[in-house]
C-alpha cells in the first residue's frame, strides 16, 4: 500500500504519508534480507510493524517479488490448474 506494487513509493497510501515514501530501488539484495525482514515485521521509524498479519516466510516472499520485479523478471504467474478432461459422448454419472 505504501511502496507501491514495485517498490518505487508510489503506492496507493503513499499520497496520505508526509515526506512520501522511500522508494525501494536498489535497496533489496539478497544479503540484506534478513534485516529488511525485521524491518518488516518489526517496524522502523514510519514503517509499521506487520508482525501480528505477516510470518516470516511472507516476509521474504515479498522481497523476492520486489526484487524480481526491479530487476526486471516478469511477476510469476497464478498457480495453474489443470483443466478437467473433456467428457466423451456418452460418459457421465451412471445412473
Amino acid at each position: 500500500m505504501c511502496h507501491g506494487e514495485l517498490g518505487k513509493g508510489d503506492g496507493p497510501a503513499a499520497a496520505a504519508m508526509v515526506g512520501g515514501v522511500p522508494s525501494l530501488e536498489g535497496k533489496i539484495k539478497e544479503e540484506d534480507f534478513d534485516a529488511l525482514i525485521k524491518v518488516i515485521l518489526e517496524g522502523r521509524g514510519r514503517m509499521p510493524a506487520f508482525s501480528e498479519t505477516m510470518e516470516r516466510p511472507d516476509s521474504r516472499r515479498i522481497l523476492v517479488y520486489l526484487r524480481d520485479r526491479m530487476d526486471g523478471k516478469p511477476a510469476p504467474s497464478t498457480v495453474d490448474k489443470p483443466e478437467a478432461p473433456e467428457k466423451e459422448e456418452g460418459e457421465g454419472p451412471a445412473q
